[in-house]
Protein backbone atom coordinates (compact mmCIF):
# COMPACT_ATOMS: atom_id res chain seq x y z
CA UNK A 1 0.00 0.00 0.00
CA UNK A 2 1.30 3.55 -0.63
CA UNK A 3 0.34 5.95 1.20
CA UNK A 4 0.45 10.10 0.55
CA UNK A 5 0.73 12.08 3.40
CA UNK A 6 -1.02 15.39 2.43
CA UNK A 7 -0.18 18.75 4.97
CA UNK A 8 -3.29 19.32 6.80
CA UNK A 9 -2.77 23.12 5.27
CA UNK A 10 -4.11 22.43 1.60
CA UNK A 11 -7.76 22.97 0.97
CA UNK A 12 -9.83 19.78 2.02
CA UNK A 13 -10.92 20.15 -1.75
CA UNK A 14 -7.20 20.47 -2.57
CA UNK A 15 -5.99 17.50 -0.73
CA UNK A 16 -9.32 15.30 -1.98
CA UNK A 17 -8.01 16.04 -5.71
CA UNK A 18 -4.40 15.48 -4.71
CA UNK A 19 -5.26 11.94 -3.52
CA UNK A 20 -8.05 10.90 -6.55
CA UNK A 21 -5.44 11.97 -8.82
CA UNK A 22 -2.72 9.80 -7.31
CA UNK A 23 -5.08 6.71 -6.79
CA UNK A 24 -5.74 7.26 -10.65
CA UNK A 25 -2.07 7.10 -11.96
CA UNK A 26 -1.80 4.17 -9.38
CA UNK A 27 -4.47 2.52 -10.98
CA UNK A 28 -2.97 3.22 -14.85
CA UNK A 29 0.18 1.97 -13.62
CA UNK A 30 -1.40 -1.46 -12.41
CA UNK A 31 -3.04 -1.91 -15.58
CA UNK A 32 -0.16 -1.40 -17.61
CA UNK A 33 2.47 -3.34 -15.63
CA UNK A 34 -0.74 -6.25 -15.68
CA UNK A 35 -0.60 -6.25 -19.43
CA UNK A 36 2.99 -6.29 -19.47
CA UNK A 37 2.96 -8.89 -17.02
CA UNK A 38 0.11 -11.16 -19.00
CA UNK A 39 2.21 -10.88 -22.53
CA UNK A 40 5.47 -12.29 -20.95
CA UNK A 41 3.10 -15.16 -18.92
CA UNK A 42 1.79 -15.92 -22.24
CA UNK A 43 4.86 -15.75 -24.05
CA UNK A 44 6.11 -18.65 -21.56
CA UNK A 45 2.58 -20.59 -20.78
CA UNK A 46 3.13 -24.22 -22.45
CA UNK A 47 0.71 -25.05 -25.14
CA UNK A 48 -0.84 -28.25 -25.97
CA UNK A 49 -4.46 -26.72 -27.83
CA UNK A 50 -4.14 -23.36 -26.64
CA UNK A 51 -6.74 -23.52 -24.14
CA UNK A 52 -4.42 -22.56 -21.58
CA UNK A 53 -2.63 -19.69 -23.05
CA UNK A 54 -6.37 -18.34 -24.04
CA UNK A 55 -7.64 -18.50 -20.47
CA UNK A 56 -4.81 -16.16 -18.94
CA UNK A 57 -6.16 -13.17 -17.90
CA UNK A 58 -5.91 -10.05 -15.43
CA UNK A 59 -8.47 -7.84 -13.63
CA UNK A 60 -7.31 -5.22 -12.34
CA UNK A 61 -9.83 -3.25 -9.86
CA UNK A 62 -10.06 -0.73 -6.91
CA UNK A 63 -10.75 -0.92 -3.74
CA UNK A 64 -10.71 2.21 -1.50
CA UNK A 65 -7.25 4.17 -2.66
CA UNK A 66 -5.80 0.51 -3.05
CA UNK A 67 -5.54 -1.02 -6.49
CA UNK A 68 -5.22 -4.76 -6.93
CA UNK A 69 -4.22 -7.21 -10.19
CA UNK A 70 -5.46 -10.63 -9.72
CA UNK A 71 -4.01 -12.62 -12.69
CA UNK A 72 -5.90 -16.22 -13.45
CA UNK A 73 -5.51 -19.23 -15.98
CA UNK A 74 -7.29 -21.79 -16.02
CA UNK A 75 -11.68 -22.02 -17.11
CA UNK A 76 -12.14 -25.09 -19.36
CA UNK A 77 -8.10 -25.94 -18.66
CA UNK A 78 -8.19 -25.84 -14.81
CA UNK A 79 -6.84 -29.29 -14.05
CA UNK A 80 -4.18 -29.26 -16.81
CA UNK A 81 -3.14 -26.04 -16.07
CA UNK A 82 -2.11 -26.21 -12.27
CA UNK A 83 -0.36 -29.49 -12.86
CA UNK A 84 1.31 -27.71 -15.35
CA UNK A 85 1.77 -24.85 -12.97
CA UNK A 86 2.78 -26.88 -10.26
CA UNK A 87 4.80 -29.00 -11.39
CA UNK A 88 8.26 -28.88 -12.42
CA UNK A 89 9.34 -32.18 -13.08
CA UNK A 90 6.92 -32.09 -16.10
CA UNK A 91 8.91 -31.43 -19.16
CA UNK A 92 8.57 -28.36 -21.04
CA UNK A 93 9.87 -27.27 -24.04
CA UNK A 94 11.84 -23.95 -24.56
CA UNK A 95 10.95 -21.44 -24.03
CA UNK A 96 7.85 -22.62 -22.14
CA UNK A 97 8.39 -23.17 -18.40
CA UNK A 98 6.77 -24.38 -15.20
CA UNK A 99 5.60 -21.30 -12.75
CA UNK A 100 4.38 -19.35 -16.05
CA UNK A 101 2.56 -16.95 -13.82
CA UNK A 102 4.49 -16.61 -11.00
CA UNK A 103 7.72 -16.45 -12.53
CA UNK A 104 6.27 -13.05 -14.82
CA UNK A 105 5.01 -11.62 -11.69
CA UNK A 106 7.72 -11.83 -9.17
CA UNK A 107 10.04 -10.98 -12.28
CA UNK A 108 8.24 -7.81 -12.42
CA UNK A 109 7.53 -6.28 -9.18
CA UNK A 110 10.71 -4.26 -8.97
CA UNK A 111 9.38 -2.57 -12.44
CA UNK A 112 5.73 -1.80 -10.63
CA UNK A 113 7.58 -0.28 -7.67
CA UNK A 114 9.66 1.86 -10.09
CA UNK A 115 6.45 2.54 -11.92
CA UNK A 116 4.38 3.53 -8.83
CA UNK A 117 7.11 6.01 -7.72
CA UNK A 118 7.41 7.74 -11.04
CA UNK A 119 3.97 8.22 -11.47
CA UNK A 120 2.97 9.54 -7.72
CA UNK A 121 6.18 12.03 -8.17
CA UNK A 122 4.47 13.35 -11.39
CA UNK A 123 1.19 13.90 -9.83
CA UNK A 124 3.11 15.37 -6.92
CA UNK A 125 5.45 17.63 -9.41
CA UNK A 126 8.64 16.53 -8.79
CA UNK A 127 9.84 14.99 -11.60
Amino acid sequence: MIKITVPASLPKLIRELTTMSVSNSCKSVMYKWSQRVRTKALRITPIDTGALRGSIGVDVYEKGAMSFATFYAGGAAAPYAEIVHEFEELHHAHPTQWKYLEHPIVASLDELERDIQEAIAKEMNLL
